[in-house]
């Protein structure tokens, strides 16, 4: 597969690394108010994250040139991380949460409305930590695209929501981390 945009609409950039072409063009679906870069290896999506500056990135677990930990730790620090994963495997995940992914989601168990929400529950948790560095006096932390509460006017209702289900429903990694 190789890379490709998908510009539905205004809205966040995100980085769609997958090498199962049903699985993108889902994602892609799911995400229509989103612009969505396809790159079907970790090589390519590095080539994208030095082109492109991205609010998010989703990442298969497996790859034809890398799997698990290593793609979080080559892609860490470029934007918050979602790991999509066809196994159940708990320790790859927890591997995967410790080199840097902020969640993770069952490509079996994927609906559109669950993966919005955590898309939307990781970029307002980033948008507080970016806040809560800035206003602790760690401007340097704060992302060069934009003050952290420039959320797109379609964000801030939906994240208004998320942020209650985060309260509510949200995964401790902590606890996940614990667990094992």
């Amino acid at each position: 597969m190789t890379s490709e945009t998908c510009t539905a609409s205004a809205g966040i950039t995100c980085l769609l690394v997958e090498d199962d072409a049903a699985v993108a063009g889902l994602v892609r679906r799911f995400l229509l108010d989103a612009q969505v870069i396809i790159a079907g290896s970790l090589f390519e999506a590095e080539r994208q994250t030095a082109t492109y500056d991205f609010d998010l990135i989703i990442a298969d677990s497996n790859l034809p040139d890398a799997r698990g930990a290593e793609i979080i730790e080559a892609l860490h620090g470029q934007a918050p991380i979602l790991v999509l994963t066809a196994h159940e495997d708990e320790r790859l995940l927890r591997l995967c949460i410790r080199a840097g992914a902020d969640d993770f989601q069952s490509k079996s168990t994927m609906r559109r409305q669950n993966l919005r929400e955590r898309v939307l529950v990781m970029l307002a948790r980033r948008r507080r930590e970016a806040q809560a560095a800035a206003t602790a006096g760690l401007g340097s932390l704060i992302d060069a695209r934009g003050p952290p509460n420039s959320l797109y006017d379609s964000e801030r209702k939906f994240a208004k929501q998320l942020l209650e289900l985060e309260r509510t429903t949200r995964l401790s990694v902590s606890r996940f981390l614990a667990a094992g």
